[in-house]
């Protein structure tokens, strides 16, 4: 028999807790509004990243996964934003 074939492997795994909230886990995202006027979208968590576009207050974004501070969306195309500029819908 094989080690680590498919049927060996949870479907869904949970992701750990981040000050006593859970993490999202792949396959599940939330919607977002942006707050507070135009936000940079960036190629990856951090503002060392470049700046890809800008987002206007009140737009929605689909958010993919969670970074700590930082947001993975897909709105247009695939981004990082800082959380504290978006409210969830």
């Amino acid at each position: 028999k094989m080690i680590g074939t498919p049927t060996d492997i949870p479907a869904v795994m949970a992701a750990p807790a981040v000050n006593g909230t859970p993490k999202q886990t792949a396959g599940q995202t939330k919607t977002a509004k942006v707050t507070g006027g135009r936000l940079n979208v960036r190629t990856g968590p951090g503002r060392e990243n470049p700046a890809i576009m800008q987002l206007k207050n009140g737009e929605q974004v689909e958010i993919i996964a969670d970074h700590g501070e930082w947001a993975e969306i897909n709105y247009k195309r695939h981004g990082y934003v800082m959380k504290q500029f978006l409210t969830e819908v």
